[in-house]
């Protein structure tokens, strides 16, 4: 959570597990990445390009466009456990602009897992939906038919909706179109 509680409210952060994608073995890549504004985890960003790069190795956030490869925002969140335990919750927990978050690359047949607050508003996300990329924003939204190859350049399928509310998202495709 950023570290500043000056306009902290409870909740409605999203939310992202990564346990079963590449970048969180040995074979994957991610990245160090800083936003201009404050960005929840399970947000998406444009795949970094050298270009991006700023100092001490970290790259420049960027929105993702529809065509594009993404990595998907994932920071270990900061949470004290001196905070009561409302505070606690994950749900809290956000990049402020400014810091350094960490990003994973996202691969094709990954499978990661985001909270409804992790999805743009107008997504309605339940099993069987397809996911994308939300034109001008951080968040994925859905869609109820598959994208073409050529329309997306992130695809996803929402798997299952668990037990604690969260979607299970498998990776059809991540690469610029």
């Amino acid at each position: 959570m950023a570290s500043i509680f000056d306009k902290f409210e409870y909740g409605g952060h999203g939310v992202a597990e990564s346990t079963l994608m590449l970048a969180t073995k040995s074979g994957g890549h991610f990245y160090n990445v800083v936003g201009t504004e404050d960005i929840d985890n399970g947000s998406v960003l444009q795949n970094p390009t050298p270009e991006k790069w700023k100092e001490n190795d970290y790259f420049e956030a960027v929105k993702a466009g529809v065509k594009d490869k993404i990595v998907l925002v994932l920071t270990v969140p900061k949470i004290y456990p001196e905070y009561t335990k409302l505070m606690q919750d994950e749900s809290n927990f956000y990049n402020a602009a400014g810091e350094v978050m960490r990003c994973y690359e996202v691969y094709e047949g990954d499978r990661f897992s985001l909270s409804k607050d992790a999805f743009d508003t107008d997504a309605e996300p339940k099993k069987g939906a397809y996911v994308k990329v939300k034109a001008d924003s951080y968040k994925l939204t859905t869609d109820t038919t598959a994208p073409t190859a050529t329309e997306a350049g992130f695809i996803g399928y929402i798997l299952k909706v668990n037990a604690n509310g969260t979607f299970d998202i498998f990776v059809k495709q991540n690469k610029a179109v």
